[in-house]
This record gives C-alpha cells, sequence and structure tokens, in this order.
C-alpha cells in the first residue's frame, strides 16, 4: 500500500513539474515574441483583395513579417488602413513605400516594402497606437488596370491600320504580285500593265 501512495506522489509530483514547464516555455516564447516586433500602419487608396489577415510583409523581397489587421479608414472611407507587424529590426525608413505585389498566379497578394535611401533617417519602431505611417504607392496590379484603356485604343489603331493597309485594291495588287511570280517560277511569260 505505500508502494502505491510513493508511487502516486511522484507522478502527482512529475506531472505537475511537466505543467509548469510548459506554463514557463509558453511565458517565455510571449515575453520574447512581444519584445522584438514593431507595428506600421499603411493606408491604400486603390483595391486591397487579395491581401489577408496573416500574410506576408516583404522588405525587398525577405519576408519580416505578417499582416496584422486591415480596416477601412474611419477618417476616409475610401481608404483601407493595412496595420503589419515585423521585427523591431527592419530598417524602415522615412522615404520607404509600401505596395501590394502578386504571389505568381495564384491570386494571393503580400505587401512589400521598398527599402529607401541610405541618407533618409529610420522611422522608429513603435508598439503603441497610432503606429507610425510607411507612404504607399500604387500596385502593379492597379498600375496595370488603369493601362488597360490606353492598351485597348492603341490596340484598335493597330487594326484600324492593319485594315487600311488590306483594302480591296491593296489585296488585288498583292493577288497580282503572288500570280506574276507563279508564272515566273514555272517559266511562263508574265504580262506587263501597260503605262497609263
Amino acid at each position: 500500500m505505500e508502494t502505491r501512495a510513493h508511487n502516486v506522489l511522484i507522478g502527482a509530483f512529475v506531472l505537475l513539474f511537466v505543467a509548469a514547464m510548459f506554463v514557463f516555455i509558453v511565458w517565455l516564447a510571449k515575453t520574447r515574441g512581444d519584445g522584438d516586433k514593431a507595428f506600421y500602419d499603411i493606408v491604400f487608396t486603390d483595391s486591397v483583395s487579395g491581401l489577408a489577415v496573416g500574410g506576408d510583409v516583404r522588405f525587398n523581397g525577405i519576408k519580416v513579417g505578417a499582416i496584422n489587421r486591415i480596416a477601412i479608414d474611419h477618417e476616409n472611407p475610401s481608404r483601407v488602413r493595412v496595420t503589419v507587424e515585423m521585427g523591431d529590426d527592419v530598417p524602415v525608413r522615412q522615404d520607404s513605400t509600401a505596395s501590394m505585389q502578386l504571389q505568381g498566379i495564384t491570386g494571393v497578394t503580400f505587401v512589400q516594402i521598398s527599402g529607401g535611401t541610405q541618407a533618409s533617417p529610420r522611422i522608429p519602431p513603435s508598439q503603441d497606437y497610432p503606429y507610425p505611417e510607411i507612404r504607399s504607392r500604387p500596385s502593379q496590379i492597379a498600375e496595370l488596370v488603369d493601362q488597360l484603356p490606353k492598351l485597348l485604343e492603341r490596340s484598335t489603331q493597330l487594326v484600324d491600320r492593319g485594315n487600311a493597309i488590306l483594302d480591296d485594291e491593296n489585296r488585288k495588287n498583292l493577288k497580282d504580285v503572288l500570280e506574276s511570280e507563279a508564272r515566273i517560277a514555272e517559266g511562263g511569260e508574265v504580262a506587263v500593265p501597260a503605262a497609263p
């Protein structure tokens, strides 16, 4: 009976020790995770479709963080405020810009931050709201959509010019030239049109 009591006591001590270690590890990870993060806001004026909370934030192509929050800007409903979370060692500068980039053909987009210039001062990282703001610029997707009307107009002009080149008279002249070349290739004579 005493052996059972000792085994129960040892088992309870081991379980209590394992639970305490688990709580300590979670606390340590949370403490370390909170201390080295910085938050920034990016305000976009175009559509942010494809962005999602938890999506990538890249600095010059390197993943440095994640999207923390996406919300409509209450001061101006035509803008969207995206809060990003990055390491506080990411050198975000005052002339750095953020844009949305398409990841492959999947339709998933991510936030791309350009580095800025070495002479520009760094934006101090912050964990206090309101967060420092990184300037945004139109995404390549938005620029492409903006250029579509011009591209369609140029395509229409190109088709019109092609139709002008291939009018009835030019098609008849091309047919005559091809027929003449075919007769020459067969060794026949070519009729030379009379001068006007």
